[in-house]
């Protein structure tokens, strides 16, 4: 059994501890929470919380070829291989060879009926907007897009055999880069100055 002076103490404790939450509850009632956290009623109190923000990137996606619907289309995935997707839906054109623009918002592909004569397109990376760049009797292939998205290399045979050239993101200032009579393929731009893998 407690004694009296004992049972007295505990009283004062537990009166002065609710006499100090009450001003701290008061205090965190009328002063701003700092940045980085938000005001809550926990308990009856006023508390300052903690926010997080989500650190998951986007999932990237994939895009690829396939001729699961009887034909050559350029398809999109996610990195997971869910939400597959036809994007040309060409029907009796091949399209074939997709590459990603450095901003991820747009797609160049190779596209064409005649297999001798394929044209280098561009897209939007829901499949909307497909322009073709190249309009050319030659074979134009292999698109590649220089690190800033401003330009794009690719193979022809305008000239009578396999040349790189390169043209703007939009198609226009088509140019030879390599004169040679051997053949020249598969164009690649390094990447960025400074820029980490």
């Amino acid at each position: 059994m407690l004694t009296r002076g004992l049972l007295l103490g505990c009283l004062l404790v537990a009166v002065l501890a609710a006499g100090t939450a009450e001003s701290q509850t008061a205090g965190a009632s009328a002063a701003a929470c700092p940045a980085g956290t938000v005001k809550a009623l926990v308990g009856g109190k006023h508390v300052c919380l903690k926010t997080t923000q989500s650190s998951a990137a986007p999932q990237a996606r994939i895009a690829f070829e396939s001729q699961r619907d009887g034909n050559h289309e350029i398809y999109v995935m996610n990195g997971s291989g869910s939400g597959q997707r036809n994007l040309t839906r060409s029907r009796f054109k091949p399209d074939f060879s997709p590459v990603w623009s450095p901003d991820g918002r747009k797609i160049a592909f190779v596209s064409g009926s005649n297999p001798n004569r394929p044209e280098i397109y561009v897209m939007n990376a829901d499949g909307s907007g497909k322009r073709n760049l190249t309009r050319d009797a030659a074979s134009d292939t292999s698109p590649a897009w220089s690190p800033d998205g401003r330009r794009i290399a690719f193979v022809s045979t305008r000239d009578g055999n396999s040349e790189v050239y390169v043209m703007n993101a939009d198609g226009g200032g088509q140019r030879r880069l390599t004169h040679d009579p051997a053949g020249n393929f598969s164009p690649s731009w390094s990447p960025a100055p400074g820029r980490k893998g």
